[in-house]
């Protein structure tokens, strides 16, 4: 049994998680592909909703941007960049949505 999984952040408050599962010993004709969406479905059920989604959810923080607390290794630079684009993004919009603008800014 193969398997592939990734959760990627869309927002402060939802994952999208994408999954796929495979396997070698029986032949798609002998209903292989059949027993491998049952292990999936077998998976999702048992293991991520009584496992995984508790881990995910003691995952929150409060600062999404905050990464100090992480040991990331050479293989995690990839996460790294991400957090740091976030935080910039999220550093951007915060002094766009606080600086004045003409329209805000009277003199009288």
């Amino acid at each position: 049994m193969r398997f592939v999984a990734s959760a990627t952040p869309i927002d402060h408050d939802h994952t999208w998680l994408w999954a796929r599962y495979g396997q070698d010993y029986i032949p798609g004709w002998l209903g292989g592909k059949v027993v491998a969406r049952l292990l999936a479905k077998l998976d999702l059920e048992l293991v991520f909703t009584n496992q995984d989604m508790r881990m995910l959810a003691s995952q929150q923080r409060n600062d999404p941007g905050d990464i100090s607390s992480y040991r990331l290794f050479e293989a995690d630079r990839a996460i790294a960049m991400d957090f740091g684009l976030r935080k910039q993004a999220m550093d951007q919009a915060h002094r766009q949505a606080w600086s004045p603008t003409p329209h805000t800014a009277r003199v009288t």
